[in-house]
């Protein structure tokens, strides 16, 4: 069985959010989750709940420029003119 953290709840929430109005605000609290986490953390430096910790950041990190790169394919997508 494995053990669920108060920080992955929310940082799954955040990865999942198809909402763009919402979606910054609940990356941001992800992170802060993360962040609280590592900040006290107390168990050994090599734990797998470590590494997840940074792999969650990296993976933030990547969904933030992959929102940017569509923000900005959009704005050069030309609209269609009204008839």
């Amino acid at each position: 069985m494995s053990t669920t953290y108060a920080w992955e709840v929310v940082f799954h929430d955040a990865v999942r959010e198809a909402d763009t109005l919402t979606e910054e605000a609940k990356t941001r609290t992800a992170e802060m989750a993360i962040f609280n986490r590592i900040q006290h953390f107390s168990a050994r430096p090599d734990s797998v709940e470590e590494q997840a910790l940074f792999d969650a950041l990296v993976t933030i990190r990547l969904l933030r420029t992959l929102r940017r790169l569509s923000e900005l394919i959009l704005q050069d997508v030309p609209r269609p003119r009204p008839a």
